[in-house]
């Protein structure tokens, strides 16, 4: 049961984004609103009414992934970032809250994927997990497993398991498809195979097991979680709880096209 607050995050090296979080404050205070601002970083209290991020896409993933498993609605504020999965742009910031108070948000559910390493579970993330070498230019030597069955044997960069949110993430430079974000499924993308004929694929929901056979690093939403060594694997499926997002206004496959500059 979410709480009466409205929780505004900022990104701490964006001080822009400090200022607008007290700003909200200040505007939700004036309508007796509880609300209060916390820096990213800082454990995340209770379950707020609503969790504004205040930031870029970065910032919004790492709230999401600090909220989790706890579905709150996050409404995303573009504040001098890359603002691909944001809502609404700093000056539209009001208007969303008076739109979210008089309930007239829209709510987006969007699947997340959970990874383990040899049964310890590693986190969740919104985008994608990624695979690949730690450091330098050394070539990725994986193998890809779905539900058990083995699928490919690949020599390249590494490998990328994205959620339909993911899908025009570091999938979609990968060569990946991009899969609308109401879709059930996994994209499972090569990163610079070296076989020509290794192509992205988009699989039901299930599990999904990466073979090292060389030393690689495990990766969710960009951040190092954990190394695995030949013979280890890293088992990716669809997290059990959703990230929760909310936008001022309908914000549909044709809107994510739009910001990728497909010409619609």
């Amino acid at each position: 049961m979410a709480g009466e607050e409205v929780l505004f995050i900022y990104h701490p090296r964006r001080p822009q984004g400090q200022v607008l979080a007290e700003q909200g404050a200040r505007w939700c205070a004036e309508r007796a609103q509880p609300a209060s601002t916390l820096a990213l970083g800082q454990p995340i209290p209770g379950s707020p009414r609503l969790v504004v991020s205040l930031g870029g896409d970065g910032t919004l993933l790492r709230v999401a992934a600090a909220l989790y498993p706890r579905e709150l609605p996050i409404l995303p504020v573009n504040v001098g970032g890359l603002g691909f999965l944001t809502a609404c742009e700093a000056a539209g910031l009001t208007d969303a809250l008076e739109a979210y108070l008089s309930g007239q948000l829209w709510v987006d559910s969007r699947s997340r994927v959970t990874a383990s390493l040899q049964g310890k579970p590693l986190g969740t993330a919104l985008n994608e997990v990624t695979v690949r070498p730690t450091t330098g230019f050394r070539a990725a030597r994986l193998e890809v497993r779905v539900q058990g069955e083995k699928i490919l044997s690949l020599v390249g960069d590494g490998f990328v398991v994205a959620t339909p949110t993911g899908s025009t993430a570091y999938a979609l430079a990968a060569g990946g498809p991009i899969v609308d974000s109401a879709v059930e499924g996994l994209v499972l993308a090569p990163i610079a195979p070296h076989a020509l004929g290794t192509r992205a694929l988009v699989v039901c929901p299930t599990e999904v097991d990466v073979v090292a056979h060389s030393p690689l690093g495990v990766y969710l939403d960009g951040e190092e979680a954990g190394r695995i060594e030949p013979g280890q694997s890293v088992t990716i499926h669809e997290a059990p709880h959703k990230t929760v997002l909310v936008r001022p206004r309908a914000g549909g496959l044709a809107d994510r096209l739009r910001r990728l500059g497909w010409p619609t």
